[in-house]
Order: structure tokens, then sequence, then C-alpha cells
């Protein structure tokens, strides 16, 4: 599973950051070179939506993958 974490940082003080989403992206099949994956949004810890990305070429790699099942998740 890959999970992307966005946060908000106040003026750059760490001390002050908040967690805006959680995106979750779980392989649930695929080949060698194709993969499938759900997508899971949290948000404050809670899911709030689910999509799918299909056949989603292995070769491309995870800041691909990320961008897609943003994509995936705008789309549900």
């Amino acid at each position: 599973m890959l999970r992307a974490t966005i946060e908000i940082i106040p003026f750059g003080d760490e001390a002050r950051k908040s967690e805006i989403v959680t995106i979750e992206i779980a392989n649930i099949g695929g080949d060698q070179t194709m993969g499938e994956y759900a997508v899971t949004e949290k948000t404050r810890g809670r899911s709030t939506r689910l999509a799918y990305v299909h056949r989603f070429p292995r070769r491309l790699m995870a800041a691909a993958l990320v961008a897609r099942a943003i994509t995936a998740l705008g789309a549900a």
C-alpha cells in the first residue's frame, strides 16, 4: 500500500501543522506490467471517498500512480 498525506504548515511552522487529507492506494490485482488499485481518501481519519485506478502501467512508478489516484478521486 502507498499512503500520501497532505498537510498545511502555517508560515512553515511545523508545530502548527495539520493534516488536510490522506490518500491510501492499495494494490488489488493486475499482472507484472499493469496494476489495479483501490484508492481511499480519508479526512480526519474517516474514509470519505473510494475510487479505482485500472490498468496502470507499473513502469511509471509511484509518483505517477499518486497523480492518477488523485485524478480518479476527482472523478468519483
